[in-house]
C-alpha cells in the first residue's frame, strides 16, 4: 500500500496525517536508509506534498520525517578515547575522510528533498510549522557549516531556493547553484527562532489590541441600516 497516495487523494486531515505518522514509523524501524531503499524512493514526494499540505499538523508532522533523516544522516559523534594518540597524518586523514562523510550525507538530505522542506517550512504561515523548522535549519548550520570555512558546500537546486526566497534572501547569490551555508546564513534564523519563540501576549493583550477592537467593533455598530437597539456584543478579554 503506498500511503504517500493519501497524502494526494484523500481530503480527510486525519488521514493525511496518519499517512505521515506511520511512514515515520516505517522509517524508524529500518535499521538503515539503504536496508529500506524502496521505502527511501517515496521519501521525496512525501517531503514535498506534506509540506505544502492544507492541515498544519500534516505540515508539522512531516517536519518530524525530516528530522528523522537529518538525524539519520548526522547521528551523535562517539567520543574519541582521551588518551588516544594520533600522528599528524593520521589527524589529517582523519578529518579529511569526516569532510568527506559530512558533504556525503548533506548531498542525501539535499536529493530527498530534505532542505527544500526546511526552507518551505520556515517561511510557513502556521507558526507550530515555522518554529519547528527553524529549529532544525539551527541544527542543519551547526553541524554541517563549518565546512564552508574550508570552502567545500554542497549546492541546493534552484527549487530548494525558491523556497527560501519567498523572503528575498537569494537575490545577492547565483539561484541556479547555491550552497546551502549561504541560504543559511542569509536566513538569519537565530532572529527568526527569536521573533517565533516571543509570546504573542504582548500583542494581544496589551491596552492597544483592546482599543483596537473597540473601534472596530464602535466602526460596525454604525453601519448604515444598523437597527440601534441591537445588542452590541463585544469580547473585553
Amino acid at each position: 500500500l503506498d500511503l504517500s497516495l493519501f497524502l494526494f487523494q484523500d481530503s480527510e486531515g486525519f488521514a493525511r496525517r496518519a499517512a505521515v505518522k506511520y511512514f515515520i514509523a516505517w522509517l524508524s524501524a529500518c535499521s538503515s536508509p539503504s536496508s529500506c531503499w524502496l521505502l527511501m524512493q517515496s521519501v521525496p514526494t512525501v517531503l514535498s506534498q506534506g509540506v505544502n499540505d492544507l492541515d498544519w499538523e500534516v505540515k508539522l508532522h512531516t517536519l518530524e520525517l525530516a528530522e528523522l533523516l537529518l538525524d539519520q544522516a548526522f547521528p551523535d559523534p562517539s567520543p574519541s578515547h582521551p588518551y588516544a594518540v594520533m600522528s599528524d597524518q593520521a589527524h589529517r586523514l582523519h578529518i579529511a575522510g569526516q569532510q568527506s562523510d559530512l558533504l556525503s550525507s548533506l548531498k542525501d538530505l539535499v536529493d530527498r528533498g530534505v532542505v527544500s522542506a526546511l526552507l518551505c517550512g520556515v517561511v510557513d504561515c502556521d507558526r507550530p510549522v515555522a518554529l519547528k523548522a527553524c529549529q532544525l535549519l539551527l541544527k542543519l548550520r551547526g553541524v554541517v557549516c563549518p565546512i564552508q570555512a574550508m570552502g567545500k558546500d554542497t549546492y541546493v537546486v534552484s527549487e530548494a531556493c525558491s523556497e527560501a526566497d519567498k523572503e528575498g534572501i537569494c537575490a545577492s547569490v547565483d539561484p541556479e547553484r547555491v550552497g546551502v551555508c549561504e541560504v543559511l546564513r542569509l536566513l538569519d534564523l537565530d532572529e527568526k527562532l527569536s521573533i517565533l519563540t516571543q509570546s504573542s501576549d504582548h500583542i494581544y493583550n496589551s491596552p492597544l489590541s483592546l482599543l483596537q477592537d473597540i473601534l472596530t467593533a464602535a466602526a460596525a455598530s454604525s453601519q448604515p441600516g444598523r437597527d440601534p437597539r441591537q445588542e452590541l456584543v463585544m469580547d473585553c478579554y
